[in-house]
């Protein structure tokens, strides 16, 4: 899953520009361990040394490090003890071996690699945690490319590299044609990675409204902000409630590095799943790794750049409801976001109740508490990772492609079969073999056998953060909206091939008599509401 892990090691970030691309891990890349590993991984880098004397060292049964591609292989201890598997390539300018693995690995692989090297006499190196980037989506890719170096002439495997990085960004580029663990050595240069900024005459972006001359509304509105204009590294305690990553200590290089324009950085591909394959919205993603203490910079020039943050919603709304300061927000789930929201909100509100009754829309005929909360703008600008998105995971969760939980929630819009309409604080149970609709058309008594609940009907019952979504998905009048579990959908469109509705029992909380409602899933998924 897209997310911004709190690990002693570093740090991942998810860059799209729409919530149309995102996917999660397991379907992000499927081909050789590096690809596995793409989203669960920390970054390990071991210098100044020779890469390929010290990968002798760590793994003397690889093959040969390569410098433009990942190579994968079993990371051993000095007693021959097996301890993860690790992806390993090289970078010259610095030299240094950057190591891939497991997260929860990170703390075992790092105290290995330096046992090893201790070993050897006359080899001294560092090790040190980096922070990797993701970057999703064609948009993050061009704002990358606007400041990243090309590679030096003369280089042939370089070269090759930057044509495949060059055919990912293009919007009509597939992304199965790079191939996975392709590494790209490169250079980021840009005046906006040092502070403070050293401003051309010619931005190279347009002047988005002023974005490209004042610090960008997500940063602006950070109350992390005054930290970044001192140039300072974003460290915090473990025990902090903040969604920032914990780093290493800040070291005279990664301190220097915060006040230099240009970073030494890799680009490592990450092919697309089988399952996403000629797909037109899926591209290939590459990680960008950087250096020890530089991804508050190279942050900053994305942002700048027009990219924006995204799998950090669960992370966001744990400090949102503890009301505390989170890094990185993007606007507008920044705290000031929220707020301009719940004003135009309140604002919406209070013109609704001016008009008369006669003329006024009565919303409550549609099932849902108000059509003023930002309830809708929330759910549609973040990435719930406890939401399927879209209708072809479902598919895929159903034919076994997709590993995704199946516990997860698909938006459903719910109707009675009888008279009346689904109200809030509702409960979807699944029928049993005993239960028939035809038998029983005004109600089933649950109270005698346990029936299994698997849904909500939008309203106060819907677990934090989901809430009701809003009036202008509701399928048609007298049709409230709600959520079911994924696997149960899945397991029904896998038994009915083709069906887009399904019975099951709704029961309000106080009642124990259940009555029978349809539960409807096309076009109603998170991914069809329009983006920000």
């Amino acid at each position: 899953r897209f997310h911004l892990r709190r690990t002693s090691w570093g740090q991942e970030i998810a860059w799209t520009p729409t919530n149309a691309v995102a996917r999660t891990a397991t379907r992000a890349a499927s081909a050789g361990t590096m690809s596995r590993l793409c989203l669960e991984q920390q970054v390990i880098f071991v210098g100044p040394c020779e890469p390929d004397r010290l990968w002798h060292l760590v793994a003397p049964a690889a093959p040969t490090l390569d410098s433009t591609r990942a190579v994968d292989t079993m990371l051993h201890a000095r007693d021959g003890r097996p301890i993860a598997p690790v992806s390993a390539l090289a970078v010259a300018d610095p030299p240094r071996l950057v190591l891939l693995v497991h997260a929860a690995a990170a703390d075992e692989a790092a105290a290995a690699i330096v046992d090893l090297v201790a070993a050897q006499e006359g080899v001294s190196v560092d090790v040190a945690g980096a922070e990797s980037i993701r970057l999703w989506g064609p948009r993050a890719l061009r704002a990358l490319s606007g400041i990243l170096h090309p590679p030096t002439a003369g280089d042939d495997r370089a070269a090759a590299a930057w044509s495949f990085y060059q055919e990912s960004v293009h919007p009509l580029g597939s992304g199965a044609s790079v191939p996975p663990g392709l590494a790209v050595p490169l250079w980021i240069d840009d005046p906006r990675l040092a502070w403070p900024p050293v401003w051309s005459d010619e931005p190279r972006l347009p002047d988005r409204a002023g974005v490209s001359l004042v610090p960008p509304v997500p940063v602006a509105q950070s109350p992390l902000w005054s930290a970044l204009q001192r140039g300072e590294p974003l460290l915090l305690d473990a025990e902090s409630t903040l969604c920032a990553a914990r780093g290493p200590s800040p070291s005279a290089e990664a301190a220097a590095t915060l006040t230099r324009p240009t970073i030494p950085v890799v680009l490592l591909a990450v092919g697309a799943g089988p399952s996403d394959l000629g797909r037109r919205e899926m591209h290939a993603g590459w990680t960008l790794l950087v250096p020890p203490g530089a991804h508050v910079a190279v942050w900053r020039a994305l942002q700048w750049s027009g990219s924006r943050a995204v799998g950090l919603a669960e992370q966001l709304m744990v400090a949102r409801e503890a009301g505390v300061p989170a890094f990185p927000y993007d606007y507008p789930d920044t705290q000031a976001g929220q707020a301009a929201l719940a004003y135009a909100a309140q604002e919406a509100a209070t013109t609704w109740a001016r008009r008369p009754p006669s003329v006024r829309p009565a919303h409550t005929a549609l099932g849902v508490r108000s059509p003023f909360l930002p309830d809708l703008v929330a759910a549609g600008a973040s990435t719930p990772l406890q939401v399927l998105r879209s209708p072809i995971d479902l598919l895929d969760l159903a034919d076994g492609q997709y590993e995704g939980p199946r516990g997860a929630l698909v938006r459903v819009s719910v109707a009675l079969l009888t008279r009346g309409r689904a109200e809030p604080n509702a409960e979807l149970l699944a029928p049993t073999a005993d239960d028939q609709p035809t038998d029983c058309p005004d109600g089933v008594d649950v109270s005698a056998v346990p029936h299994q609940l698997v849904g909500y009907v939008a309203g106060g019952a819907v677990p934090t953060p989901i809430r009701s979504p809003g009036f202008s998905l509701v399928a048609a009048r007298g049709a409230g909206s709600g959520w079911v579990t994924a696997g149960l959908v899945a397991d029904h469109v896998a038994a009915h091939p083709g069906t887009q509705s399904m019975l099951l029992l709704l029961r309000c909380t106080a009642s124990p008599v259940a009555r029978w409602a349809r539960i409807q899933w096309k076009n109603l998924f998170l991914s069809d509401i329009p983006s920000r």
